[in-house]
């Protein structure tokens, strides 16, 4: 079969040729994607079988520009190492379609779209305890701990992704500081202090320099790249974490600062511009322990499974468990830094923050964001606590 492009009206015969138990009776579908690179369907019978189907385009779907499709292949093999060593907390693979670069997983109907869920005020006791398996688990697994140093190098080397790390780079360590292209977008009446505080800032600069080195450089653990609250599908019994298609071999601490940043972004509406349903002490009281509650957790699953997974016994060395993490804590403190103040002056930007009406709210939000960032990113390698990160969002007075 030759590549096209699936629409509603083609995926369901698709799906029927792809899958069994999708034969027999008539079914819906629906597109539900909301990317700009790829498209995603649901395709469903009323109390039978459902399944997601994801295709990468030829074309991104907003400015027409082209990028390699293989971007699927490198995704299909992310979700099969994530099924792997995060089960349970992503959705499970069916199967990939090299040649019509499309991937077909769980449904995960039911679940809700973690940031819009915190923009409402809900909590999720499961979450710290779930997503830090599922980042310890990635990280060990896929890294030269806990794989062997050869076929890790083959695995690096299968999954680079230039185009999409170049957006990372673009848009996370370069853009919100020079703004060369004029791209940013900046609330205006925080242009000014945007300027001040963040433009003609040289040592921030300096500092956002050193992360993007350490992102272009440090190809640790199959990371999943963008993993933000856009990217977590949840409920109170569930946590979910899907669309990998940032996904990359590099630094360990890079998807904890971007989880980090994400939960931030909620504390800041929280506590300027608050229309949830819980009372708002207690909902900023959960945001609090739970950003703190996901570094600490983090930290001490890390050394517990640092010692059962490692095999290299050069790696077995005393004290050299802690060194890697305090690296990697490092690294998580810059990378929130730099996700915090991207998505409030750069220009793609998080509802968080773009959707606080009351523009007092909106002004204090994104100024605690960025005080936060510059503090995370300056001083990470004092950042290594979850108190640390509570206490940066509150500097912004």
């Amino acid at each position: 079969m030759s590549y096209y492009l699936l629409t509603e009206e083609t995926v369901v015969e698709y799906v029927k040729r792809k899958l069994p138990a999708f034969t027999q009776g008539e079914f819906c579908c629906k597109e539900i994607g909301d990317g700009n690179l790829n498209y995603v369907f649901r395709v469903w019978r009323e109390e039978g079988p459902s399944v997601i189907i994801k295709q990468a385009g030829d074309l991104s779907r907003l400015s027409k520009v082209a990028y390699s499709k293989d971007r699927a292949r490198i995704e299909a093999e992310i979700l099969t190492a994530q099924n792997a060593f995060a089960a349970g907390v992503v959705p499970e693979l069916y199967f990939y379609d090299p040649e019509m670069n499309a991937t077909a997983m769980e449904d995960l109907t039911g679940h809700t779209i973690m940031r819009k869920a915190l923009m409402e005020g809900e909590t999720f006791p499961r979450f710290a305890d779930d997503i830090t398996e599922f980042m310890v688990g990635m990280l060990l697994g896929t890294s030269d701990v806990g794989m062997n140093h050869a076929e890790k190098k083959a695995r690096v080397k299968a999954a680079v992704n230039p185009e999409l790390c170049g957006i990372t780079e673009r848009l996370i360590f370069t853009e919100p500081y020079l703004n060369l292209e004029g791209k940013n977008k900046v609330f205006e009446p925080n242009l000014e202090w945007v300027k001040k505080n963040l433009y003609e800032d040289e040592r921030i600069r300096l500092e956002a320099a050193k992360c993007k080195m350490a992102f272009m450089n440090k190809a640790e653990a199959l990371l999943h790249g963008d993993l933000h609250t856009g990217s977590i599908f949840v409920t109170e019994e569930s946590t979910k974490v899907f669309d990998p298609e940032f996904g990359f071999y590099g630094p360990m601490g890079f998807d904890l600062g971007m989880l980090t940043a994400n939960l931030m972004f909620a504390w800041a509406r929280a506590t300027c511009a608050y229309t949830g349903k819980s009372p708002r002490a207690q909902f900023v009281a959960w945001l609090e322990e739970t950003i703190a509650e996901v570094v600490e957790l983090f930290k001490s699953k890390f050394l517990a499974s640092f010692g059962e997974v490692v095999a290299d016994p050069m790696l077995k060395a005393r004290g050299f468990a802690p060194w890697l993490l305090g690296e990697l804590l490092a690294d998580a403190a810059g990378v929130c830094g730099a996700e915090l103040i991207r998505r409030t002056v750069g220009m793609a930007g998080v509802a968080d923050l773009r959707t606080i009406e009351d523009e007092a709210g909106r002004v204090a939000a994104e100024r605690i964001c960025v005080t936060a960032g510059k503090q995370l990113m300056t001083y990470r390698f004092q950042s290594m606590s979850g108190d640390d990160y509570v206490e940066a969002m509150k500097l912004y007075r």
